[in-house]
């Protein structure tokens, strides 16, 4: 599992209304880091304040697993993403949207859930 988005971050450069990213290099900065890859600055800001640790200054403490499960978790409370774990998969295309902002992947997430269902038998 990586805790630090393979690509630059340079994708997030100038998405001010959607990530808070709204500065030269906060892109780069503040690219997805974590167990669920926290992106932007507005999430960094709003982690940084839910969990009392400055990952606006440090955002490369996400890249350490307890900070990075610690992240996940506050993201996955914060949105309410547990109602989506039903085993519908219209469900599982919601978390993904939520999660990813849109279903990038989603061919390889399937294939992965479908395995794990089949290997848990659920």
């Amino acid at each position: 599992m990586l805790f630090e988005e393979l690509a630059s971050g340079a994708d997030y450069e100038g998405r001010c209304k959607s990530l808070g990213n709204c500065n030269t290099g906060d892109g780069v900065k503040y690219k997805g880091r974590g167990a669920i890859q926290i992106t932007g600055k507005k999430n960094y800001q709003s982690l940084s304040t839910a969990v009392k640790t400055d990952f606006i200054n440090k955002p490369e403490l996400l890249v350490f697993p307890s900070h990075g499960f610690e992240a996940s978790v506050w993201y996955w409370n914060s949105n309410e993403l547990n109602k989506f774990c039903t085993g519908k998969t219209t469900d599982f295309f919601e978390l993904t949207r939520r999660i990813n902002g849109g279903t990038n992947g989603i061919e390889d997430r399937l294939n992965k859930w479908y395995n794990a269902k089949s290997v848990l038998k659920c």
